[in-house]
Formats: C-alpha cells, structure tokens, sequence
C-alpha cells in the first residue's frame, strides 16, 4: 500500500484495521501519522479517539489490545499508534499478533518501524494480518511521480518536464521536496500552471545539488559579462572541491547555446533538438545574453577552452587556468 492509497483510505473513511508501516524514509511516516491523527478527529473526538504509545522493551501486548479495546467516543473509530515498534520485545509482538488473528474487529491499530525484519515470524504474521506501507528511500522516478501526483491533488498543472527539473534541484530528499513544493504553491498563487522558470525562481537547490547550482549560476554570470560576479561563483566551486575538468564541458556547452542563440532565428525548438538538448529551455535561457557576444569573440572563446583544457591535462594550475579563462569570457570589452 502506497503512502497515497493510505491517504485516500483514510480520507474515505474505509481504512485497513491494522497498517504495519516500516523503512528509514521518516516524511513519509509522518504523513501517514497525521492521516491517522486526521482521521480519528473527524468525528470531534479526536483527543478521546487517537492513543500513542512507544515501543520499548517492557511494552506488553496487553497494553496495546487494552488501548485497541477502549470503546470509541461518538461514531468514529479508536485509532492507537505505535511508534518504534521494532523495540517491542519478539514474545510480546507474537503475542499482539496472534491476539490480532484472533480479534480482528478491533480498532485501528498502526504499527511504526523504523526497520522490519521480515524474515521474524511476527512480521510475516503481521504483514498477512494488515496493509504493509513500505517507505524505503525515494528513488528519483518515484520522486517524480510523488510531484506530479501532488501537483494534481491540488488541482495544479505540471508536466513532466517541470517535474524532473523540479526533482533534479531538490536531490531524493522527500521532506525537501514537500517543503518545496509548499513554497512553490504559495509563490504560484491564483496562478494553477507551475511552469520550469517558476522552479528556477523559487525551489532550492538540495545539499548534493548546490555544487552543479552554483555551475549554472557560473555560466549565466559569464554570459552576463558580469566578471565580478563569475570569479565569487567560480572561488565558491573551488572551495566546495570541484574539478576543474569538470566545469569546463559546462562553459563550452554554453557557449555552444549562444552561438546556437545567435543563428537560430527563433527556431529554439528546431535548433535544440538538432544540438541533441533535452528541450529548449536553455537555448532560450541563451537568448538573452545572445547580443553581449559577437560571433568573433563565441569563437575566440572556443578557442580559449581548447587551451585551458590542453593546460589542465598537461600538469599546469587548474584553478589558475581556469581563472583566466573566465575573466577573458566574462570580461566587458
């Protein structure tokens, strides 16, 4: 079961009557906690309604179906959570399981692990018995679909290709995306269509994006003429360790794009495709600093990172290399 199908069961109100939640992903355990807390205040009686306890060593199952059996408050359903299941000791979780088979009319009850071993006896039983909501790490595809399936939810429209530029900014970090996606939605407004430059306006970049962040602020501050500027950016690189080689493709790629910019006449769509560019974005990105270069000094350019590539592979400083070769771009004529 899904963190969303869960959502919607609970929404529905035709939840499972036991949901054995487990793996590291913790913003999705929260999620289905809040569910669950949702869900027992529907009727009012939420604070009557809704028990917690922790798992610990000395946590009998007799205290667990003792909460599960308390008779509801008002027409809803009791609902008992327990977090840090895995500290339950093995007799005692077999024992909450076999009293589960037992009575399976009880109330809800939510079992949180942080890690489930799935070869104990318990855990088979339980997983047999219940919904399994498995939150092991977000891959970035599962990320994606998470975005878009949010994005809909809330009635607002994202394509796919937003949705990965999305993704790519924030790195698989779900709780970073949900924080995300709530400032994009506030700074979107009214506004129902989330479009790749309101990404780029708003979204930040996750703690393993900042480093390729800072190399696209690199370029658009070399293609801006703004020397100053580059050099900040390009020390910050340094510092953060990154390769000069590795930066290099990147200031060539955007050299290529305002050349691109310059001939294309308009046809960024055409012109991206022939240039094998995954879209057009970056070539209209270009655009806009097409007329800070003329043809002459785009190819003198091409010129200057064949050079500083050469210097770098044959032992010369490359952050010395590459210091100069940014000043010569970036400078104003």
């Amino acid at each position: 079961m899904t963190v969303r199908e869960v959502m919607r069961s609970l929404s529905e109100g035709v939840p499972p009557q036991l949901f054995v939640i487990h793996g590291p992903e913790k913003h999705m355990h929260d999620q289905v906690y809040e569910g669950l807390k949702a869900h027992a205040a529907t009727d009012g009686f939420g604070d009557w309604n809704f028990a917690v306890l922790y798992g610990h060593k000395d946590l009998t199952a007799q205290t667990v179906l003792s909460e599960l059996r308390t008779a509801p408050w008002g027409p809803g359903e009791r609902v008992v959570v327990v977090k840090e299941a895995q500290q339950i000791a093995a007799d005692q979780l077999n024992a909450l399981t076999e009293a589960l088979e037992a009575e399976p009319e009880l109330g809800i009850l939510a079992l949180f692990f942080a890690a489930l071993d799935k070869r104990l006896k318990a855990a088979k039983k339980l997983r047999a018995l219940g919904e399994e909501v498995d939150c092991s790490p977000v891959t970035q595809g599962g990320l994606v679909r998470w975005l878009l399936d949010r994005a809909a939810s809330e009635e607002y429209t994202m394509d796919r290709e937003t949705a990965e530029y999305f993704c790519r900014r924030v790195g698989l970090d779900l709780l970073l995306a949900h924080q995300e996606w709530t400032k994009l939605a506030v700074y979107l407004g009214g506004e129902k269509v989330a479009r790749r430059e309101d990404v780029e306006a708003v979204v930040c970049l996750g703690p393993e994006r900042q480093a390729d962040g800072a190399v696209f602020d690199l370029v658009d501050a070399i293609s801006a003429k703004d020397s100053d500027r580059a050099q900040v950016i390009l020390h910050s690189l340094f510092r953060a360790g990154e390769a000069p080689l590795r930066i290099l493709p990147l200031i060539e790629r955007q050299l290529r794009l305002l050349m691109a910019a310059k001939s294309s006449g308009g046809r960024t769509a055409d012109t991206a495709k022939a240039m094998g560019e995954k879209s057009d974005y970056s070539l209209k990105k270009a655009m806009r600093y097409a007329k800070n270069f003329s043809n002459a000094q785009l190819l003198e350019g091409f010129h200057r990172v064949v050079l500083a590539d050469a210097a770098v592979k044959l032992g010369t400083d490359g952050e010395q290399a590459l210091e100069e070769l940014v000043f010569r771009l970036a400078h104003t004529d």
